[in-house]
Parts: C-alpha cells; sequence; structure tokens
C-alpha cells in the first residue's frame, strides 16, 4: 500500500479505500493528479472541483451514480 505524506490526499484515500480497496483508490487519485498535471501528495482543496468530479466518476462505475453522488457530498466537505 502507498502511503501518502499530504494529509488532504490521505483523508481522500481513507475515505475511498473501504469503499473500492486500495489499488482502486490510489487508481483514481493518480488518475486525478495526472489529469491536473499534479502528483497526488500535491493535490489540495483548491483542486476539489475536479477531485469531487474524478472521484464521482470513478466511484460510479463500483457503486451506481446515486451511491457516488453520496460518497462525494461527503468527500466534497473535507478540508
Amino acid at each position: 500500500m502507498k502511503e501518502y505524506t499530504n494529509r488532504y490526499t490521505k483523508k481522500l484515500h481513507s475515505e475511498l479505500e473501504p469503499l473500492v480497496g486500495t489499488i482502486i483508490a490510489q487508481s483514481i487519485l493518480k488518475k486525478i493528479a495526472d489529469k491536473l498535471g499534479k502528483s497526488e501528495e500535491s493535490l489540495s482543496t483548491i483542486d476539489r472541483p475536479e477531485i469531487v468530479k474524478g472521484i464521482e466518476k470513478g466511484i460510479a462505475v463500483f457503486l451506481g451514480s446515486e451511491t457516488a453522488s453520496k460518497v462525494v457530498a461527503k468527500i466534497g466537505q473535507i478540508s
């Protein structure tokens, strides 16, 4: 398992991991970071709109769109 040092990234991962597993959670965060031209370690609350949109797309496949919407509502509150 990858250990994140960024506090925000750690929080995002800890919300995603129980829902989709470690590898998928890491993959979602990496894909979002890549899309933003950043590393996972440099994600911040400034990126929140893009992060929320990316997470919703990433987990909807596994959890369905209704559940994904609820999850990202919670994730959108993380600071």
